[in-house]
Parts: structure tokens; C-alpha cells; sequence
């Protein structure tokens, strides 16, 4: 069963979509109810890339429960996309299935309840806004958590999650805020893996590669695939130029060039054939059109000239 929040009931029909419980009040947004917090009565429930996002169409949301089973699926960054805003998360009245750098999508999430019995993944990473997670009813589970900030990028946590013996605590938390209230063991700064700091997992990458388009400059630290940088600092690359404009900026000017050097060549050639020309004319002599008298021209007789008849 696949989960999908929507402003207007009906928008989905009910012959293929069964509608649970939602309540919102402010920026909080309760999802499920006592009847659904058993896997029994909601069996393989799984929220869909980018179900929750349309819960932003009444306002922020800052604070969410979750109030049934998600653990059919490991929930990664595809499934909690389209929620900003979101800082606090509540899953500790149900279990749920959460994949490694699937709470890396929240830029501004600083709290985490969530039930011992859920699915994990061997580590959940948290950006620079963290301050807390507490975990509830983990009494008798195998399992042993360490919280790290990450000594490469201390604004990254890891709460890294081993196998070991049966914990004694029914409840257990750390926490990232020295100055905190809360009685918690803090994070211990420590050396963090390529995974841990998310840098090749896909399901993030996908959902920051869309949001950059629409980014807005805000002053919160989230984790990109290459580094963790401040949204505020992202420099988008210039616009690639069109065919025209790829023609006027870098070919024109070089045609140009070509042409202006054509021109001048041709123009030293021309003179240089024009002075060659003028040499040549100057030196050959005029031509003698005189005709000398010639003594065989003088005494040339007609060739029919008659004869004279004696009387």
C-alpha cells in the first residue's frame, strides 16, 4: 500500500485509494490513528516518492507524526521530499523503515523520536541543524548506538548502529547541542566514510539535483552528494549560449579577423603588381614610327606605267 497526502479528498478516488486519518493544526500534521498502529491493520504501507510533499499546500510544516507502521520499506530521500520546513519528526509510537540518507533530505530537521523496533539501515545521517534524536522502548533489543560528528565536516552527525548485547535502557538519546537542557550523552567528533556523508547516494542526489533548480538563498547548511555547503554560498554555473549565440561570440570575431587580413594582403599584393607595371613601362623605348626616304623608294617607277608611242 502506498501512501500519498492530498489537499482535496476527492482527488483520489476511493475504489483504489483507502484515506487515513491526517490532522493538522498549525505547522504540526499528525498522519494515522490508534487503529493504525499495529502492522496487522496496515499491512506493507509505504509512503511514495514525494507523498508528503502536497502536505505544504496549507502552510510550513514544522512538526510531524507519523502514527503508523512503515517498515515494508527502508523510507529514503524520495519518500520525505517536499517537506523544508520540516524540523521535528516523531515515529516513536510505531516502527518504521528508515534508509541511511533518507533524514538527509530535511535541511532544517534538529530533532528525532523514533521506536527502537524500527528497521535501520547500518547508520542515519543528519545535517548541520541536528540536535537530538532519543529513541523509545529499547529494553531487551540487540543493538548499540554511537553518534559522531564527522571531523571532516562537523556540521554532519552519524548515529552509527551495530548489533550487540540486549540494551538494559528502555529509552536512549544523544545529543549535538552542547549548550542542551536535555540529560543526553553528546556526539563525539570522529572520522566519517564517503557513505556516511551521503556523497553517492542516488535517492539524494535525485531530490537535490530538482531542488537546486528552485533553490531559494536561505542561511541552513544541507548535504549535497560532493560536500555539505550553505544553500546561501551555491553558485549556479552561467547559461550555455544557443547555436546564434555561439556563432556571434566566438566564430564572428574570428571570421572577421580572417576577412580583415584577406583584405590587407590583397590590397600589398595590388599595389605591389601596379608599381612591377610602371618599372616595366619605363624602361622599353617608344616605338620609331618615322619612315626614312630610301633611295630604292625614291626611284621607283610605276610597275604599269605605258610606254610612249613615237610618232
Amino acid at each position: 500500500m502506498m501512501l500519498r497526502c492530498v489537499s482535496n479528498k476527492a482527488d483520489l478516488p476511493s475504489s483504489i485509494f483507502t484515506p487515513v486519518f491526517c490532522h493538522r493544526s498549525g505547522e504540526t500534521v499528525r498522519i494515522g490513528d490508534s487503529k493504525m498502529l499495529t502492522p496487522s491493520e496496515s499491512p506493507g504501507l509505504i509512503i511514495e516518492p514525494g507523498g508528503l510533499s502536497r502536505l505544504q499546500d496549507g502552510g510550513s510544516v514544522s512538526i510531524l507524526q507519523l502514527n503508523l507502521p512503515l517498515q515494508a520499506r527502508l523510507l529514503d530521500a524520495l519518500a520525505f521530499t517536499g517537506l523544508p520546513d520540516l524540523k521535528n519528526l516523531y515515529a516513536w509510537r510505531s516502527p518504521i523503515g528508515l534508509e541511511a540518507c533518507g533524514l538527509a533530505v530535511f535541511p532544517r530537521l534538529e530533532n528525532l523520536v523514533i521506536n527502537c523496533k524500527s528497521n535501520f539501515d547500518r547508520y542515519l545521517t543528519f545535517g548541520s541543524a541536528f540536535k537530538s534524536v532519543r529513541l523509545t522502548e529499547c529494553q531487551g533489543r540487540k543493538l548499540q548506538f554511537i553518534c559522531t560528528r564527522c571531523s571532516q565536516q562537523p556540521e554532519v552527525s552519524v548515529l552509527r548502529i551495530f548489533s550487540g548485547p540486549p540494551l538494559a535502557s528502555k529509552n536512549l538519546g544523544f545529543t549535538n547541542n552542547f549548550n542542551s537542557n536535555l540529560t543526553l550523552p553528546s556526539c563525539q567528533l570522529g572520522v566519517c566514510s564517503e557513505d556516511h556523508l551521503c556523497r553517492n547516494n542516488m535517492a539524494l542526489k535525485l531530490v537535490l539535483s530538482n531542488s537546486l533548480q528552485s533553490i531559494t538563498p536561505t542561511s541552513n547548511t544541507t548535504i549535497s552528494p560532493q560536500k555539505t555547503i550553505a544553500e546561501s554560498e551555491i553558485i549556479t554555473s552561467a547559461p550555455q549560449p544557443q547555436n546564434g549565440q555561439l556563432f556571434l561570440t566566438k566564430f564572428l570575431p574570428i571570421f572577421l579577423l580572417i576577412s580583415i587580413v584577406s583584405c590587407i594582403i590583397s590590397t600589398v599584393l595590388c599595389l605591389r603588381i601596379s608599381r612591377a607595371f610602371k618599372r616595366k613601362g619605363v624602361n622599353q623605348s617608344p616605338l620609331d614610327m618615322r619612315v626614312t626616304n630610301s633611295s630604292s623608294w625614291s626611284s621607283s617607277t610605276p610597275l604599269n606605267e605605258p610606254k610612249a608611242h613615237r610618232p
